[in-house]
C-alpha cells in the first residue's frame, strides 16, 4: 500500500467518524441544543463539492469520505431544524424555571411566581425575535 493509498483511505475513515460523533451525541441526548445548522449544512455542500471535484465517482473513497459524510452533514441539519430543536428549547426554559423559582413561598406563591417569571421569558423572547 503505497503513502497516496493511505492518504486517501485517512478521510474515508475520519470524515464518516467524526460526523456520526455529533449524530451520535444528538440522538442519545435527543437534543440539538448547541448544533449549528449553518455549519453542517456547508459542511454537506462542501463534501458535495469536494467529491464532483475530485471526479473519483467510482472510488470507495470518495463515495465514503464524501458523499457518505455529506448525507451524514445533512441529516444532522435535518434532526437540529425538524427533528430535536423544538424539545431542547422547551427544555432549556423548564431547565432554567426549576433553578430560579424561590424554593421557600408557599406553593400558592410559588406557582404564581414561576407564572410570572415565564411570562417575562417569552416576553424576552418576542422582543429578542423582533430586534433580528
Amino acid at each position: 500500500m503505497t503513502i497516496n493509498q493511505i492518504a486517501g483511505i485517512l478521510p474515508a475513515v475520519v470524515f464518516p467518524a467524526a460526523t456520526l460523533v455529533q449524530l451520535v451525541r444528538i440522538v442519545r441526548q435527543r437534543s440539538a441544543a448547541g448544533v449549528s445548522v449553518s455549519t453542517w449544512l456547508l459542511f454537506g455542500f462542501a463534501n458535495l463539492g469536494i467529491y464532483f471535484y475530485a471526479e473519483r465517482y467510482g472510488e470507495w473513497q470518495a463515495i465514503v469520505g464524501m458523499l457518505l459524510t455529506a448525507v451524514l452533514d445533512f441529516v444532522i441539519v435535518a434532526l437540529a431544524v425538524w427533528g430535536y430543536r423544538a424539545s431542547a428549547a422547551s427544555s432549556a426554559t423548564a431547565a432554567i424555571l426549576v433553578e430560579s423559582r424561590p424554593r421557600r413561598l408557599a406553593p400558592e406563591l410559588r406557582t404564581a411566581a414561576v407564572a410570572g417569571e415565564l411570562e417575562e421569558s417569552q416576553r424576552s423572547a418576542r422582543t429578542v425575535s423582533a430586534g433580528w
